[in-house]
């Protein structure tokens, strides 16, 4: 059965169509032709067409969400784009050549996607199974302020939950929740506003899920006491299940069996081309800029200077020079780069190079003009690290903030799923949980050793280890809830994440470190990157208004 499927030309399509409307929008909105001037600099005049563009290539986060301020920011990119020097910098080149094969990535990923077939026999054996889990339960969204317990004696203990509800009793009165979440909760959402997100029905203990799912759309629940602290909820929206016909849940499942597959085939390939590649970390070490320093599967190799300035270039610059840089790390800090220069070499054996010049002469734009700011900024007389003496005075007014999560240490056993031996996995993976339920000295990794090779083989096994601010958001909603159920020492049931996941999982609770505050020390690495980025932010919003001045900057569309 072929299933329909996007093309590899559907994104730039789709991308067209944007560009398209987006401009008709704004013709209509200013009054102005595509070709109209808004804006002009000097050494040259600014279109309304170049801005649109512009925004739809690198997004309103690069382009500035206002729309006013948008002309501003593309004249910024063009101008120091067009005043640097930097043009024949291998890091301006590495990072064109990541841009470049990152867009064709896509293409290569859609036509593996397009080529998979199924089976109508296997689509009606999952509908058979599962067609009584498919839709939604009842959902529930919260909002919540926590005070944490963390190294507090009793006494402290009793007032802490005194001042959980005066703010209750705040809230009650009319107070922003939002605000107050942001000001006195101690849980890492508190920079969400206190948002936790969306809940089902099922998915909490019995107690907690009793006094959520009673509250109407803005009540607030009373103070709930829990090991770790108090907490405050309130209810933002309710959702009442969704019940789906039989057409639309064979529709779902013909979307997950053609996913589960592309995700298969996508990461064996994955690993081939990761396999097949070379990392001279020596030779990156002695630092010879000639000297060839990676090599592909297909044979295309890349030299020290530029593996340097591709991850000099990244949001996260690094050099694999540094003290304590592993070649295991480095490795992993290419993996990225490694998959999509081969994924575009792969698709380019057999097909034309795409249409993406439109997308390249923007986005070469933006890069150029970004290291350049960047470049201006270190250059600055102001640049410095921050200070002890700073780093301190950050800490010591959000310390009450800084809480470090409770931390489990555990084994985890996961294995891939495959969908045409499902039935016998199962029944051998539940008999390997009831062999580690009751013995608890057996050993995740040596129980592992006695299973099938055919299972094995798509498995994977880790632990001891702690596993720090083990939530939803970070580990998925399955395994959170099959460690919070758990006492240490117990093994969970056998059971199988969300059909996006597509893994059966196996996890032994050992033991629990309680939240509690964070140290200077443990939170000085943090601070100064946020100091830094603070600081380099300043330097850059300085520069930019010096630039606006020095390239005399006139918006006529504001005018």
């Amino acid at each position: 059965m072929h299933l329909i499927r996007r093309t590899p030309h559907f994104r730039t399509i789709v991308k067209g169509a944007a560009i398209l409307s987006f401009s008709l929008l704004t013709f209509f909105c200013h009054d102005l032709g595509a070709d109209d001037v808004v804006a002009t600099y000097k050494g040259g005049e600014i279109t309304r067409a170049e801005v649109d563009e512009w925004v739809e290539v690198v997004g309103e986060n690069t382009a500035s969400r206002i729309p006013s301020l948008q002309v501003e920011s593309f004249a910024l990119a063009k101008y120091l784009s067009e005043n640097s020097t930097r043009e024949d910098d291998p890091a301006i080149q590495m990072a064109l050549l990541k841009t470049e094969a990152a867009n064709i990535r896509g293409y290569y990923t859609g036509e593996l996607n397009q080529s998979q077939e199924i089976d109508p026999a296997e689509i009606q054996k999952y509908f058979e199974e599962y067609k009584d889990q498919l839709g939604k339960p009842e959902r529930i969204r919260l909002r919540s302020i926590f005070k944490s317990k963390a190294g507090k004696s009793p006494e402290e203990i009793e007032a802490l939950r005194e001042e959980t509800e005066e703010i209750r009793t705040r809230l009650l009165e009319g107070e922003d929740m939002k605000e107050l979440a942001v000001q006195e909760s101690q849980s890492t959402n508190r920079f969400d506003e206190g948002m936790v997100g969306v809940v089902a029905r099922g998915s909490l203990r019995p107690e907690l899920e009793k006094m959520v799912f009673s509250l109407e759309e803005g009540e607030i629940t009373s103070v709930i006491e829990a090991k770790d602290g108090f907490h405050i909820f309130r209810c933002e929206k309710r959702m009442a299940p969704v019940v789906l016909t039989d057409e639309e849940k064979k529709e779902r499942i013909v979307k997950f069996i053609t996913r589960n597959n592309f995700k298969t085939d996508w990461e064996q390939q994955q690993k081939e081309w990761m396999e097949g590649a070379k990392l001279d970390f020596d030779a990156l070490q002695s630092g010879e800029m000639t000297e060839t320093a990676l090599t592909l599967k297909n044979g295309k190799s890349y030299t020290v200077e530029q593996i340097i300035a591709l991850l000099a270039s990244g949001p996260q610059p690094f050099d694999p020079r540094m003290e304590g840089a592993t070649k295991e790390g480095v490795f992993q800090r290419l993996r990225t780069f490694i998959v999509d220069v081969s994924a575009t070499d792969a698709y380019l054996e057999s097909n034309p190079r795409p249409d993406i010049d439109s997308i390249m002469k923007w986005k070469k734009m933006q890069i150029i003009a970004n290291l350049e700011l960047k470049k201006r900024a270190a250059a600055a007389p102001e640049a410095s690290n921050p200070t002890e003496e700073e780093i301190r005075e950050v800490f010591e007014s959000t310390k009450h903030r800084l809480v470090k999560d409770p931390a489990y240490k555990m084994e985890t056993f996961t294995m891939r799923i495959d969908n045409n031996s499902l039935q016998k996995d199962f029944a051998v993976l539940k008999q390997f949980r009831d062999e580690l339920a009751a013995d608890p000295s057996l050993a995740f990794v040596d129980a592992a050793k006695n299973l099938p090779p055919e299972i094995l083989e798509r498995s994977k096994v880790s632990g001891p280890h702690m596993k720090d601010e083990i939530q939803v958001r970070s580990i998925g909603r399955a395994e959170f809830l099959a460690v919070q159920n758990l006492k240490p020492g117990e093994v969970s049931p056998l059971f199988r994440t969300r059909m996006s996941g597509a893994n059966l999982w196996i996890i032994r609770l050992l033991e629990i470190e309680d939240s509690r505050p964070f140290t200077f020390e443990e939170s000085k690495p943090g601070l100064t990157t946020y100091l830094t980025r603070l600081q380099v932010k300043e330097r850059e919003d300085s520069l930019k208004k010096d630039i606006l001045e020095e390239m005399n900057f006139e918006d006529v569309e504001k005018e």
